[in-house]
């Protein structure tokens, strides 16, 4: 991962811990996909900046943003910096970059600044990508972040749309000859290319169920989750918000999903303490070999 997927990540961490949904480590891992470790590493970056991290009674971290308010109440980015902080998102180098990065992490206003980072950067490979699709030409994605492989890599593809409210870009991956999904937000930067289309007899339109995953069959699956649980899967997968449904207390998840419970496996394993899954008996089945497999 480049430094600037690292600054990205942390700052969407913070903004995170600043919101009134408190969470576990393991949640927190989850929605940024990310192993413990790396959580508790931007934990201690977090700390030594100034910002009190605290834990209540059910394990949850949260950010006690007034400390950093109260150290720093003087602190504001010149327009020079602001700028040199658009251009650090497009990857571009300056003398004062690490000056300006220690500033990052003790603004009083991180929160929005972390918001309005990712959008920026999101909105550029979103446009990139809607002109190649328009002009119908070849693009690169540059280390793009495979979950599924956990290879990070360049993917040179012919991107034919978008899907899940533009957060995913269906294309050709010419290497792979095959129809993908990527998810914009794990695209480091997206390289135009001066060549056209060379497979459009090869380019095919697929379903994906709510967690994003194409071209398998489904299962009808029914989950009970708490208020938290439900939350959490919207904020991770937002395709899954027509499905819920709430009945009481509790939030009924039911929707068709893929029958190799990819992705749902490890959300619901994530919250095991707040969610009961209700059918089928295979879901159940294969979270308990799921966990068997990845506690030994």
């Amino acid at each position: 991962m480049n430094e600037q997927q690292r600054l990205l990540r942390l700052l969407k961490l913070i903004a995170l811990l600043s919101s009134p949904l408190r969470r576990t480590v393991r949640q927190y891992a989850d929605l940024l996909e990310v192993n413990k470790t790396t959580i508790y590493r931007y934990f201690r970056t977090i700390e030594e900046a100034g910002y009190a991290l605290l834990l209540d009674d059910q394990n949850q971290y949260y950010l006690d943003r007034s400390t950093v308010r109260s150290r720093h109440p003087e602190l504001h980015f010149s327009e020079e910096e602001a700028q040199v902080l658009g251009d650090l998102v497009r990857s571009y180098d300056s003398p004062i970059q690490q000056d300006l990065l220690n500033k990052i992490y003790t603004h009083s206003t991180l929160t929005e600044l972390a918001d309005s980072l990712a959008d920026a950067q999101q909105s550029v490979r979103y446009r990139i990508l809607k002109e190649a699709i328009r002009e119908e030409r070849q693009v690169i994605l540059r280390q793009y972040v495979s979950m599924n492989s956990q290879q990070i890599g360049d993917r040179r593809v012919e991107p034919i749309g978008f899907l899940h409210r533009d957060t995913l870009v269906e294309a050709y991956d010419v290497e792979k000859k095959a129809m993908r999904h990527f998810r914009i937000e794990r695209i480091a930067e997206v390289k135009r290319c001066q060549t056209y289309f060379q497979h459009k007899g090869e380019h095919r339109h697929s379903q994906t169920d709510p967690f994003r995953v194409a071209n398998l069959q489904s299962v009808d699956v029914t989950v009970k989750l708490t208020p938290t649980a439900a939350q959490q899967m919207k904020e991770l997968y937002p395709a899954t918000e027509p499905y819920l449904q709430q009945q009481g207390d509790s939030t009924i998840f039911s929707a068709p999903v893929n029958r190799e419970f990819k992705l749902i496996d490890r959300l619901l394993l994530s919250l095991c303490d707040e969610v009961q899954v209700v059918s089928p008996p295979q879901l159940r089945e294969h979270l308990q070999t799921f966990w068997k497999r990845n506690t030994i």
